[in-house]
């Protein structure tokens, strides 16, 4: 049976709603400065894996609403797409950057891959165009998914970005006092703070601890602030479909507003 033939106009209305869900996957990392040093300011970001098994905030996000496998796969290629810089890549996770811009952008790219294939210049994608679309990356999450994302609901969706907005609070508190040098400074660091401050305090340690040591141990004798981005990213891989303590913890956060 042949296959059908895809409208143009269809694709477009498709990759709308793909964007529409990757803003969603937004997160936010702290920039670097022109010494590529990380700074506390932060920037909105779509992190993503290429390698191993880290997750980024794309990960997260699929994992946190049940995404089917498919509508994740077109996510992942799409941004892969626009990522044109691998600065923040880390442990197999590459950064985004988000903004107008880039979004529309990486839309009008997306668009023109379709287009290109359309060969007779009809408006839509036969059996053949189809054929072409399928060798790259993105044609092939687009066709193999675009049904299920049409079906997956936009509403409701849980997000991580104003909880990355406590994560970078809670960083400050850990960084307050410079590099955090074993458990004696985290004691130091709890004096004074009210009781949820100090719980969120001590689980962020003990996760970020675990995180950079790989497993070895929940009171690293020395965490640089030159790694602020690794802490941050170790915090936010609570995030997900299941609490933690530590998300928890994260999540009682009050951020004073400025």
């Amino acid at each position: 049976m042949a296959k059908r033939a895809i409208r143009l106009s269809t694709v477009n209305r498709d990759i709308d709603r793909a964007m529409k869900f990757l803003s969603r996957a937004t997160t936010q990392e702290p920039k670097t400065n022109s010494r590529t040093r990380w700074t506390n300011q932060m920037r909105d970001v779509i992190t993503f894996r290429t390698e191993g098994r880290s997750k980024g905030s794309l990960e997260r996000f699929a994992e946190a609403n049940d995404l089917p496998k498919p509508v994740y796969n077109i996510l992942r290629e799409a941004v892969a797409y626009g990522a044109h810089s691998t600065r923040g890549s880390s442990r197999g996770i590459l950064a985004f950057e988000v903004n107008d811009k880039n979004m529309a952008r990486l839309e009008k790219k997306l668009g023109e891959l379709f287009a290109r294939r359309d060969a007779d210049g009809n408006k839509r994608l036969d059996a053949c165009e189809q054929q072409r679309v399928a060798k790259t990356k993105n044609g092939k999450a687009f066709l193999e998914g675009h049904g299920a994302l049409r079906e997956t609901s936009l509403r409701g969706l849980r997000t991580e970005y104003k909880f990355s907005q406590k994560v970078n609070y809670l960083v400050d508190l850990l960084y307050s006092n410079g590099s955090i040098r074993g458990p004696e400074h985290i004691d130091r660091l709890c004096e004074g703070k009210t009781k949820t401050q100090q719980n969120a305090i001590r689980r962020a340690y003990a996760a970020v601890s675990r995180f950079i040591t790989r497993g070895r141990t929940a009171e690293a004798g020395f965490i640089c602030r030159d790694q602020r981005r690794e802490v941050t990213r170790a915090l936010m891989r609570t995030f997900g479909s299941r609490l933690d303590s530590t998300e928890k913890a994260i999540n009682a956060l009050r951020v004073p507003r400025d």
